[in-house]
């Protein structure tokens, strides 16, 4: 048997026992107990599906005590709220999402950077801004998605303000999903070293639709394994508009009109590939 699955088999028959918890022939675990179960899966990402029912298992009074709080949420929530709370309504949410989440957002501006981190499970988190392409109503400084898992998320209709660093930026999300639709970034100065319009890296998936990007050092930059489709990417006056580099791969998809002074860099073992019959960059 492959390292794989020795460690497979081995998580399977020592934590994660489901039916025996659930009937009540194998007491909840200790606090000690869960956690050297979950240290143990770390290693192990296609067992997510077991662990997310493993905390699920644990969330309450372990044999041992007090056991080990788990926050899930299981029940579906969608709010209309303003765009200056989305960073607080994001902040409290638990973690652990088993059910969806939409945050239909209303038309403002928010001077700071929105931050989605550390979420998991197979609910959606869904953000709703403006629901055409080109609007400027629903303005934020940048936005950050960070060390996500096995999570879908859905970003629409939010426009971006920052001139320096990472406008949007997608980082450390293996198995997740992301999908951005009429999202802009058009502000910025193309000489600016390190602006990027979106930065993605280590993701699972990514589907750009319908976004704005202009002004920037390099519009759209992937690498280190991600891949990216591109529906209909706009924009002007970027120095470059794709980069892929370090098994990154970029799929256009349909045609945009997106320009810059470089039309492409495939370098370090990453793919630029056209399916859309048009020129790379047009």
């Amino acid at each position: 048997m492959s390292r794989k699955g020795r460690e497979y088999e081995k998580v399977k028959t020592t934590y994660v026992q489901f039916e025996d918890y659930e009937s009540g022939k194998t007491p909840l675990p200790t606090k000690e107990e869960a956690l050297a179960g979950l240290k143990s899966c770390q290693s192990v990402p296609k067992l997510f599906s077991q662990i997310k029912a493993f905390l699920m298992q644990i969330n309450g009074s372990g044999s041992g005590g007090s056991g080990i709080a788990i926050p899930v949420l299981t029940e579906p929530i969608t709010k209309t709220i303003e765009i200056t709370d989305l960073q607080s309504e994001l902040d409290v949410l638990p973690k652990l999402l088993m059910a969806d989440v939409t945050f239909n957002v209303n038309a403002g501006t928010y001077d700071g950077e929105i931050l989605i981190e550390k979420f998991v499970g197979s609910g959606t988190l869904t953000i709703n801004g403006a629901n055409k392409a080109g609007q400027t109503s629903h303005n934020i400084l940048g936005m950050k998605i960070l060390n996500c898992g096995n999570q879908q998320i859905v970003i629409q209709g939010l426009n971006a303000t920052a001139t320096a660093d990472n406008v949007f930026s997608m980082w450390c999300c293996l198995g997740t999903a992301i999908y951005l639709c009429y999202c802009n970034s058009t502000v910025g100065n193309n000489t600016t070293v390190g602006l990027y319009g979106m930065s993605i890296v280590e993701v699972g998936s990514v589907y750009i639709q319908e976004c704005t990007i202009s002004n920037k050092y390099v519009a759209l930059r992937v690498f280190r394994g991600t891949n990216v489709t591109v529906l209909d990417l706009y924009g002007t006056n970027n120095r470059e508009v794709y980069a892929a580099s370090k098994g990154g791969t970029i799929h256009k998809e349909s045609a945009g009109t997106i320009v810059g002074t470089y039309l492409n860099n495939q370098g370090a073992g990453g793919l630029i590939i056209n399916y859309s019959g048009g020129t790379l960059g047009s």
